[in-house]
Formats: structure tokens, C-alpha cells, sequence
């Protein structure tokens, strides 16, 4: 079988797993699990992004979780950590709702407030961002947000955003949604429309990670350059697009644009992979002046944004669309070369997905 082949394959085992998840039928808690809400209204019609409504009868059922994770409250901070084996998730529910820590035997993958006091974690916004243009708005990325809790995983709830005529919510499970019984971190983004006339937005996440490495995705059909920002040096090999970031120093910001291939996004740093696996979507899916993926490297050599994007997708008043992205983390087995260009590397990742 080819790499392209192979690659094929991979995107169909994301997309049945990300089915399997409630893509299309929405977020649904795991057995057992009872989430308080303050609000007794149900939850407005919902559209899966890039999906369409679905009437699939096994759409709310359950999923079982093998092994339950702990989730703590950080001591009433507003912090709450969610893990399982060695995997940790430290969510801050009075920034945004921002996800501060992916761990590994304790070694976070995601940039902190002391790199940079606004651009860390791992963030949610809506697209294009021409809407919104700079800074982020508050009610969606910093924030508090309200929390929902259960035994099992979490649901935080934004402000209504009044200039984006939206409220966001975001479900975060960590359990063993894989078949090799991996932790993997299931989140479910949730965009409902407020105000009182259509909208449209594709759901947007932003994980900042280590400047060193490589950022690496299959390749897809078209590479849309950089728009204002400086152009990456790029490489195409084993049907995967490479970004190193230690090949050359920065003097700008440089960011990429993207139509990827098989629904997923890696960044790997030594021998950590953090992987993303979210529904790929086509050219014509994708927001205004944006794209499935965009990569983006700040000019100080800080932090490196994965950002990965959903279906642009029109809400009705009282609207919701949902957006379902898988994380994991994993160590390269030494036998595999962790450098860019490895069909190794390739071969190992599809294996995960």
C-alpha cells in the first residue's frame, strides 16, 4: 500500500472515530455521568460543522469509559485538572476557559503565561477572524467562564458575546476513546447563535506550543501562502507538509495556510508527539480567508500556534453547531527517527489515529 493510500485509510479511521465521538448527533456525556446545569431551557438545535443534521438513532448513546479519570477543583481557584495514567489536563475556567496544561509524566506541551500573558494555552475562537480582527473578544477567549461539572469531565459556558451574537460552551472528557486503550482528551466545542438573524462562523482552536520542533500535517489538495505574515520554510515529503522550526532562525512572524488530508495535525518536540485528530473538511468548507489548518510562529521564538479549523457553517437564530477535536500524546519509540521527513514517523502517527 502507498503512502498516499495508507494516508487515506488513516483519514477514514479519524473520521469514524470522531463519528463515534457525536460528531454528528452532538456531545454526549459518558455512562454514569449526571451534568448540573442552572439553565433548565433543553439545548437549541444543533449542526454538526462539516457534517449535515443526522436522525442516526445511536447518535446519544452513551459511550462507556473504561477507566475513570479524577477530575479536581484546584482548591476553588477556578482550575481544574483532569487525569488519567500519566496524562494531565488543567483546564482555567476564570481565563476563557483556556486549557493551561497537556501533560505527559508531567511535562506540559503547551506554552505558559510567563512566555507571553495573553498568546498561551490552548484557546477557542470563531472564524474569520476578519469579523473580529485584534484582540480576541473577551467573552469568548478570557473570560470566565461558568462551570458544569460531573463526575467524569467537565463543560464550561461562555458570556454571550454581544458584538459576535454567539455563546460558546466547551465539554472535555479524558478517557479511552481509542481501540489501544490510549488516554485521549475528547472536546467538544459548541457555537450557538444569540442574536436574532442568521450567522455564520467555522469553529476555530489555538494551542500554543514549544518554537522548537516540527510541525507536521498530511498534505492536501492546496497551500494558500502566508497572507501578511512571513512565508515558512516548508518541506512536502512521505505525503506529509514539514515545518521545522529549528531549521532557520525567525526575523517575522511567519504563519501558514492550509488545506490538509485525513483530519489531523502533529507537533513534535524531541520525542513528545502531540497529536490533534478533528473532521477534515474540503477547500469549499472552509471559512473566508482562512483554512483547515494554519500554523503560526511568533517573530521572538516564543511559542508556535496548531491551530486547526471546522466547517463554515450557517446558524439560524437559536442555533448551535458542534465541533469535535481529539487530543493525544505519545513518545516516539526510539527505533523510530523523531525528524522531519521520516516515513517512519509517518507510518507510526497513521497508527495512532
Amino acid at each position: 500500500m502507498g503512502q498516499r493510500a495508507r494516508l487515506w485509510l488513516a483519514g477514514l479511521v479519524v473520521a469514524l472515530i470522531l463519528g463515534s465521538w457525536g460528531v454528528a448527533g452532538g456531545w454526549n456525556a459518558p455512562e454514569g455521568t449526571s451534568i448540573a446545569t442552572q439553565n433548565p431551557t433543553p439545548d437549541p438545535p444543533t449542526v454538526a460543522s462539516g457534517t449535515k443534521p443526522t436522525g442516526n438513532p445511536t447518535a446519544n448513546t452513551p459511550l462507556p469509559v473504561p477507566t475513570q479519570p479524577t477530575l479536581d477543583d484546584q482548591g476553588g481557584s477556578g482550575r481544574y485538572r483532569l487525569s488519567l495514567d500519566t496524562v494531565t489536563v488543567e483546564v482555567d475556567a476564570q481565563q476563557g476557559g483556556r486549557i493551561i496544561a497537556f501533560a505527559l509524566d508531567g511535562e506540559n506541551l503547551l506554552r505558559d503565561n510567563s512566555v507571553d500573558p495573553q498568546n498561551y494555552g490552548s484557546t477557542f475562537w470563531v472564524s474569520p477572524q476578519a469579523i473580529w480582527d485584534w484582540p480576541p473578544v473577551p467573552e469568548i477567549d478570557r473570560a470566565p467562564y461558568q462551570v458544569l461539572q460531573s463526575d467524569r469531565s467537565l463543560r464550561l459556558v461562555s458570556q454571550p458575546s454581544p458584538s459576535l451574537g454567539i455563546q460558546v460552551s466547551k465539554s472535555l472528557a479524558l478517557g479511552r476513546f481509542r481501540a489501544d486503550g490510549s488516554p485521549t482528551l475528547r472536546l467538544t466545542y459548541r457555537i450557538t447563535n444569540t442574536h436574532t438573524h442568521p450567522l455564520r462562523y467555522a469553529p476555530w482552536e489555538v494551542s500554543r506550543v514549544s518554537p522548537t520542533g516540527v510541525t507536521f500535517y498530511p498534505t492536501g489538495s492546496a497551500l494558500y501562502g502566508s497572507g501578511s505574515f512571513g512565508t515558512p520554510l516548508t518541506e512536502t515529503s512521505a505525503g506529509v507538509t514539514w515545518w521545522n522550526h529549528d531549521s532557520a532562525p525567525l526575523s517575522q512572524d511567519q504563519k501558514l495556510f492550509a488545506e490538509g488530508f485525513g483530519g489531523w495535525l502533529a507537533h513534535l518536540d524531541g520525542d513528545k508527539l502531540f497529536l490533534k485528530t478533528f473532521p477534515d473538511i474540503t477547500a469549499a468548507d472552509q471559512a473566508p480567508r482562512e483554512s483547515e489548518i494554519e500554523v503560526y510562529a511568533n517573530g521572538n521564538h516564543t511559542y508556535v500556534e496548531m491551530e486547526a479549523q471546522g466547517a463554515y457553517t450557517r446558524l439560524a437564530p437559536g442555533e448551535s453547531l458542534e465541533w469535535t477535536v481529539g487530543w493525544s500524546v505519545h513518545r516516539v519509540p526510539a527505533t523510530i527517527p523523531p525528524v522531519a521527513g521520516s516515513g517512519a514517523l509517518v507510518d507510526w502517527v497513521t497508527g495512532l489515529l
